[in-house]
């Protein structure tokens, strides 16, 4: 297994390519670029970005290595989130600096086109979007937008973003980040705030569960990111503050399991490896990358690594 690792730093290893190999790991290569904070694969090649006198994407291609591929300047500033559409040849984002969301035709690594980039609202309210979310099916994309408690989706067209509906959240409860279901009939996400996952049924928009991702936690936390099993069984939900990964079965709705210690502090986002017996988790400000087994519910490895924000499996 490979998995590429990217952070907030600005200088030394921000980005970093690891084999993991039994309960061992290997530093293969890394790059040094400014607060590459999130990072996708895309049919081969890594997508990230530098945020460094305005946003510059950037591709890779790896052979035991980063080998720049080509990169792009986009306008804007504070660029969090993307996500890789296959179908499309789609690399899509969003900005948590000025609110604005963006599609971009890629090729072999190669950026091509900017679709879309626009601003979700045309007035001065303060707008930040947080995530961009893929749906299955790959037909239309959900922008969170963490200040205006609203999601915002948009149909795919010919690469361009369209606007297609809307959901709302209670006020101040700050949607974060979500996950789509398999049948991409319902749309669960995590607040920051309010530290909740709520449920909306796609079809009416309506909210139909709205559960805490800290039931026995009395201090201050901010829910982080959403992470089904590969069963489809449990979703996960990591909660900065508890420093904790929540575990919830599914059925009709949620129910809560347990929390586990994240192994770190400021747990960001996490993935589940492909073979589906590892949660690999970014703890942030304990400058660590921590190996959950799911079936043991232990930590088995750990990887210092200086701020870790994004992490991706990549093929070998």
């Amino acid at each position: 297994m490979k998995i590429v690792i990217s952070s907030y730093g600005k200088e030394n290893e921000t980005i970093g390519l690891y084999k993991i190999f039994g309960l061992e790991y290997q530093r293969l290569g890394y790059k040094s670029i400014i607060n590459p904070s999130y990072v996708v694969d895309g049919d081969g090649y890594i997508y990230t970005y530098e945020i460094n006198d305005g946003v510059h994407l950037i591709s890779y291609s790896l052979d035991n290595q980063f080998n720049e591929i080509d990169r792009l300047s986009i306008p804007g500033n504070g660029v969090t989130h993307l996500s890789y559409s296959s179908k499309h040849k789609l690399l899509l984002g969003c900005s948590y600096g000025d609110g604005t969301y963006f599609s971009v035709g890629v090729l072999n690594g190669k950026f091509n086109k900017i679709h879309s980039y626009d601003k979700q609202i045309a007035d001065d309210r303060l707008s930040r979007c947080h995530a961009i979310i893929l749906n299955n099916h790959e037909t239309e994309v959900a922008v969170v937008n963490i200040a205006l408690d609203k999601t915002y989706i948009y149909n795919i067209e010919n690469g361009k973003l369209v606007y297609k509906d809307e959901l709302d959240y209670p006020i101040g409860s700050g949607p974060r980040h979500s996950i789509y279901s398999d049948d991409d009939s319902m749309l669960y996400t995590i607040t920051e705030y309010s530290n909740e996952i709520i449920v909306h049924n796609r079809k009416n928009k309506e909210i139909v569960q709205i559960i805490s991702t800290v039931p026995n936690y009395k201090e201050k936390a901010y829910g982080a990111t959403l992470l089904f099993s590969r069963d489809r069984k449990y979703l996960y939900a990591t909660n900065r503050g508890e420093d904790s990964i929540a575990k919830f079965s599914i059925g009709e709705k949620l129910t809560y399991v347990n929390s586990y210690d994240c192994g770190g502090k400021h747990p960001r986002h996490m993935i589940i490896t492909n073979d589906g017996k590892y949660i690999i988790n970014c703890n942030k400000d304990s400058n660590n990358v921590t190996f959950f087994d799911t079936e043991t519910e232990e930590i088995v490895i750990t990887i210092p690594f200086y701020q870790p924000t994004g992490i991706v499996e990549v093929k070998e």
